[in-house]
């Protein structure tokens, strides 16, 4: 649930306030004063993870508040690098989507489009056992699949910080993938 959540609030958040500033011409506004695109990016995804880290801490206080879903103190510092990870390249991905969308509501619907098919894929529905071969490893490559199972290493599995790296580089790669793409596609956007 945490990641569901977590996705679903990164994607969102991203692209529809990156929609927001190019409807209303705020981004190219902002673009005129000294502030560079590329910082423009960066200090909107800072605030952005800074967001969707509240989300998380709300998530892990509701788990264990209601739940009674004990997390070991050792633990909380992984959870938060996944958390932190894991938001970032949902972040990068949504900023890349909202350059496609000229509306929220297109920009939400990309977002639909694309996080609903990767949730079938991510075995939170489906077991990985069940699917074709194929499924399975397109399921593994998706960013989904790797935050549930860089959450299920941490809070089920206790294991080092050090073997979450299989999960979480990827994440990075996805993270930083979108940023450029969204940087990229800005700035031709920008120079029209």
């Amino acid at each position: 649930i945490i990641s569901i959540v977590l996705m679903f609030i990164s994607f969102l958040l991203a692209s529809i306030t990156i929609v927001q500033e190019r409807s209303k011409k705020t981004l190219i506004r902002t673009l005129m004063t000294p502030l560079s695109l590329e910082r423009f990016i960066l200090e909107k995804t800072i605030a952005l993870i800074l967001i969707a880290m509240l989300q998380g801490i709300i998530l892990i206080i509701v788990a264990f508040v209601f739940y009674r879903i004990a997390i070991p103190i050792n633990q909380l510092a992984p959870l938060f690098l996944v958390v932190l990870v894991y938001s970032a390249s949902f972040i990068g991905i949504g900023m890349a989507l909202a350059t496609f969308a000229e509306s929220e509501n297109t920009a939400m619907l990309l977002t639909l489009v694309l996080s609903i098919p990767m949730l079938f894929l991510s075995g939170v529905f489906f077991p990985f056992e069940t699917m074709p071969p194929l499924m399975i490893h397109l399921g593994n490559a998706l960013p989904i699949t790797m935050g549930i199972k860089a959450l299920a290493s941490v809070l089920i599995y206790q294991e080092a910080p050090d073997l979450l790296a299989g999960y979480l580089l990827p994440l990075i790669v996805y993270g930083i993938a979108g940023l450029g793409t969204a940087y990229l596609l800005l700035r031709r956007e920008v120079m029209e």
